[in-house]
């Protein structure tokens, strides 16, 4: 997934993308403590992840998504941008 998958970077997180055979989109989510300290703050930006996810899932293509968080000054709205790029059709 890491070496084959496709790159996107909004702010502070990374879109790896790789297309899968079943059919639809999962989502995988890497918030490492370097990034964000505290628990509360992981907790809550996977909670925002999943949920954006969740609204978006059948418009997305069958993929797997693995969210990477690099930055640590995201908010809701950084989140749903970045899932809102591949809802889009690719060119």
């Amino acid at each position: 997934m890491f070496r084959r998958g496709r790159r996107r970077r909004v702010g502070g997180i990374e879109l790896i993308t790789l297309p899968n055979d079943v059919g639809f989109a999962r989502l995988g989510l890497v918030v490492p403590k370097r990034s964000v300290r505290g628990a509360v703050q992981r907790n809550t930006l996977r909670r925002w992840a999943r949920e954006a996810f969740r609204l978006r899932q059948r418009r997305l293509p069958a993929i797997d998504i693995v969210l990477r968080v690099h930055g640590a000054a995201l908010s809701h709205t950084d989140i749903e941008a970045a899932l809102e790029l591949l809802a889009e059709p690719v060119q």
